[in-house]
C-alpha cells in the first residue's frame, strides 16, 4: 500500500511520506535549489515532524531539476540582507548549520542524491546524511578558505566534513581506476 501525507511545505521544499519514507525536495531549480532561510525552515520543521512519527522510517533529501541538488545559499538574499544592514544573513548562517547538525544527529536514516551541482551548503546538507549517492553529473564542491593556496591542501582543509569524508576517498579512488574524478573544485579565484 502506497501512503500518501503531506505536511506543511513552501514552495521551494516539498515535503511529502510515501511507502513510510520522508521525501524533501529543494524546489528552486531555476536557482540551482540555492537555499534561502525559509528552506532551511521548512527542512528544520519536516525533520523535526518526522523524528517523532512513527509512521516515517527514513527520510530522502533531493534537489529539483537536472542541475543540481543544491549550490549552496542563495548568495545574492545574503549579500542585499548584509547591505541593508538587516540580520537575515546571520540567521541564515546560524540556522542552516543547526539544520547540518540535525541531520548529522537525525534518529532515523537520510539518504541525499547529490546529483548535479552539491556545493557550500549543499556539501553541508549532504556530509551529515548516512547515505549520499553521487552520479556521473555530480559536481562537488566548498569555499576555498582565504588562507588555502594549492588545490591539494584546499581539498584536505576546505571543510571538516570534506577533509573527513571526501578528498581522500575520490582522489585515491581517481587514481586507482584512471579515470576523472566525478567532482569539481569549486572555489573563486582571486582570493
Amino acid at each position: 500500500m502506497t501512503a500518501h501525507a503531506r505536511i506543511s511545505s513552501t514552495d521551494h521544499v516539498l515535503a511529502e511520506v510515501r511507502n513510510q519514507i520522508g521525501h524533501l525536495t529543494l524546489n528552486r531549480p531555476a536557482g540551482l535549489n540555492a537555499l534561502t532561510l525559509d528552506m532551511v525552515r521548512s527542512l528544520q520543521q519536516a525533520l523535526d515532524a518526522w523524528a517523532v512519527d512513527p509512521q516515517v522510517q527514513a527520510v530522502v533529501l533531493r534537489g529539483e531539476g537536472p542541475k543540481g541538488f543544491c549550490a549552496g545559499g542563495d548568495i545574492r538574499s545574503l549579500y542585499d540582507s548584509f547591505k541593508a544592514g538587516s540580520s537575515l544573513h546571520e540567521e541564515f548562517f546560524v540556522e542552516e548549520y543547526a539544520l547540518d547538525l540535525r541531520i548529522h544527529h537525525y534518529p532515523k536514516p537520510t539518504l541525499v542524491l547529490m546529483d548535479g551541482f552539491t556545493l557550500g551548503g549543499g556539501m553541508g546538507l549532504a556530509q551529515g546524511a548516512d547515505l549520499r549517492v553521487v552520479t556521473e553529473r555530480s559536481r562537488l564542491g566548498c569555499r576555498k578558505p582565504p588562507s588555502v593556496t594549492s588545490r591539494t591542501s584546499a581539498a584536505a582543509t576546505s571543510c571538516p566534513a570534506c577533509r573527513a569524508n571526501w578528498a581522500p576517498t575520490w582522489a585515491s579512488a581517481a587514481a586507482r581506476s584512471r579515470r576523472p574524478m566525478p567532482c569539481i573544485a569549486a572555489w573563486p579565484t582571486g582570493t
